[in-house]
Formats: structure tokens, sequence, C-alpha cells
């Protein structure tokens, strides 16, 4: 639960972007930050992309109005696959709220290979970032769980662990490198799909502590006042950015 003025939302749904929890409301919303987005204009009948007279992509720019959050914690009560019109999104609840995110960004491949150390039965913190340090970006989901933070299942500083596909070679053509970020994606998608019953059933245990006068939860809310540029941020599916989506100079190895 938020621990704030409960409002209008336009949707039921968190997402991800520039490393902030975000919610689309209306612009008349107590806190609201204005985002200017741009977004492909399609054809009402046939839901292609419209293209000029040149034969290039129409993109307009659109005011959306949110709500931004700096992190999340509770338990994690719910996991669940969606199926959208832009992809399959990884539904997490955690008391209350529902962070969606696109499996195509970096944000769930990072939550992903950090799920199955996490102790379902326990509190969790989690915390997107979106950082330049000394040139090289960084996208993900920091997550903390008593006081340490969670750690990489598949990779234990040398190699791919536990099933994960490894490229054929660290010089692979960017077509190469597609096709493999896509076997990552398919790869942790079913991981979670296939978790052991043990494992899953965690999810709920702890469902009724989110309602409990002993059970503190909190999301933290933190002003942008300059969110990193998008070279293709659709409005549908703000966490699906081009910037994060995986790249080659963001594997572990």
């Amino acid at each position: 639960m938020l621990h704030e003025e409960q409002v209008y939302t336009g949707t039921d749904f968190l997402s991800i972007s520039s490393g902030m929890l975000r919610r689309r409301v209306k612009e008349d919303t107590p806190k609201a930050q204005p985002r200017t987005i741009e977004f492909t204009v399609k054809d009402e009948k046939t839901g292609k992309p419209k293209k000029d007279e040149t034969g290039k992509i129409i993109k307009e720019t659109k005011t959306i109005y949110e709500l931004v959050y700096d992190k999340v914690d509770g338990f994690i009560t719910d996991l669940s696959f969606r199926d959208t019109p832009f992809g399959k999104n990884l539904d997490i609840s955690i008391c209350g709220e529902t962070i969606s995110l696109g499996t195509k960004s970096k944000y769930f491949t990072d939550f992903a290979r950090k799920l199955p150390n996490i102790n379902l039965k326990k509190e969790v913190e989690l915390n997107p970032f979106d950082f330049i340090p000394e040139g090289k970006r960084h996208i993900g989901i920091s997550i903390t769980q008593n006081d340490k933070k969670i750690k990489n299942y598949f990779y234990d500083g040398k190699d791919n662990l536990h099933g994960m596909p490894k490229p054929e070679s660290k010089d692979m053509q960017s077509d190469d490198w597609e096709i493999y970020f896509i076997q990552v994606k398919q790869f942790l998608v079913k991981y979670i799909e296939d978790m052991p019953k043990e494992y899953s059933s965690d999810l709920n245990l702890e469902e009724d502590n989110c309602d409990s006068d002993n059970y503190d939860h909190s999301m933290d809310r933190t002003q942008v006042s300059n969110p990193l540029p998008s070279e293709d941020n659709n409005w549908h599916v703000p966490e699906i950015k081009h910037e994060e989506r995986m790249k080659p100079e963001d594997l572990p190895f």
C-alpha cells in the first residue's frame, strides 16, 4: 500500500523509465510530474507505423503526467507473465503495488538474473538505477534483502551458470548478438515460468504481513528534473526504450 494520498491512477501498473518507478496519472493529480515523450504515429486501420512522403516513419511528441518513485520495498506476493500488444511483460506484485517489466528491457534481465537468490519469505527492496560512471551506462534494478545486495544467480564473475546461454565469442556481429539476447530472454522467461513448486509456493505465504501494523511499507518519491533522453521511447511501454535494451557491453563478463 502507499502511505500517501490515494489518487486516480491512469494505469494499475508501475513502469520503470530512466531509473525511476513511474505511474501514469491525470494532469491535475497532486505531485504529478510532466514528461515529454516521443511516439510512433500508427495508421488507425492497419495499426502499422505511418510514413511521410519520403518513407520516413512519422513520430510525434506528447506530454504525460506521472507519479515518480525512487524505490519500493515489501514482500513479493506474485509473479506472472502477461502478453501485451507490445510484447510479454513480467508483473511483480509487492504488497498491493505491481511493477510491470517488458521482457525486452534491461530491467527485466537484471531482475530475472537475481530472482533465484531472493528469499521470497522475507522483505525485499527494489531500487531501479540508470547512471553513467566513467562513460559506460548501467541500467538495472538494485535488490537488497537483509541489508545485503542480491547478486546475479547465473554468473559467478567468470562463467555463466545454471544453464544460462553463452555467446559463441565476444567478437560476434550485431545480428548474432541480437539473436543471443533473444535466447537469454527466452531462457529467463522459461526459468521463471518453470520455477520449482516449493520455491514459487513461497510467494503468497507472507501476503497477510502487507497489512500488518508492524509492517512499514514505503515508496520513496524523488523529483526527476532532467530524465535521460530516449531514441525510441514508445509511450505505451516506457520501460522498453532503445537504450534500455541489452547490448554486448552490458554482459557481466
